[in-house]
């Protein structure tokens, strides 16, 4: 297309928040063709280091915790997947054996420690993203809420979010689509 236009195709920006990498690499075409730009925010210091050594170009993987900007208890999960700003709610695990929060259960609390979270609007390293991809078990619409001026220029977000809370206290489907709502985002 670029050949046939004549013109060099615009990139796209990509905010990957809770990048930890499992499976391949899903940005992997567009960054193959220089038509895509990545950052990523990830605290999980081992989780880190891998986008690290797979980063390309101009990406750019940052350490921070996201979240309202105040100190929060962080819940470190067997599977570092499901660890969280949220404690996971064991009256809705627990009846999932292989999943739950007993000692064999990914959702188990390992270990807690206090972060500092920082708001996405804070963050200088951040450009403008077109795409914004969020996965951090159940703080997404934490995230949102203290990024509104980034959300700005989002032409997509994807975001985990759930109808029943796999965490104590985390906003559900019905909250953030309201507040994507108020944003002038729609569900597609």
């Amino acid at each position: 297309l670029e050949d046939a236009l004549g013109i060099a195709l615009p990139g796209v920006e990509i905010l990957d928040v809770g990048a930890m990498q499992e499976g391949e690499d899903r940005y992997e075409v567009l960054r193959g063709m220089n038509l895509a730009r990545v950052t990523g925010f990830e605290p999980d210091e081992a989780q880190h280091a891998k986008l690290e050594t797979s980063k390309r170009g101009e990406d750019q993987y940052l350490p921070y915790f996201l979240g309202s900007g105040d100190t929060q208890t962080f819940y470190v999960a067997r599977y570092p997947g499901c660890s969280s700003l949220y404690r996971a709610d064991s009256k809705t695990i627990d009846p999932f054996t292989s999943i739950g929060t007993s000692e064999t259960g990914n959702f188990t609390v390992t270990e807690t420690m206090e972060v500092q979270t920082r708001r996405l609007d804070d963050i200088a390293e951040c450009p403008a993203p077109d795409f914004i991809k969020l996965d951090v078990q159940g703080a997404e619409l934490d995230i949102l809420r203290h990024g509104i001026g980034t959300l700005e220029s989002a032409l997509v977000v994807e975001s985990e979010v759930e109808f029943i809370p796999l965490y104590e206290n985390q906003p559900l489907f019905g909250d953030m689509q309201v507040f994507m709502r108020e944003q002038g985002l729609l569900l597609h």
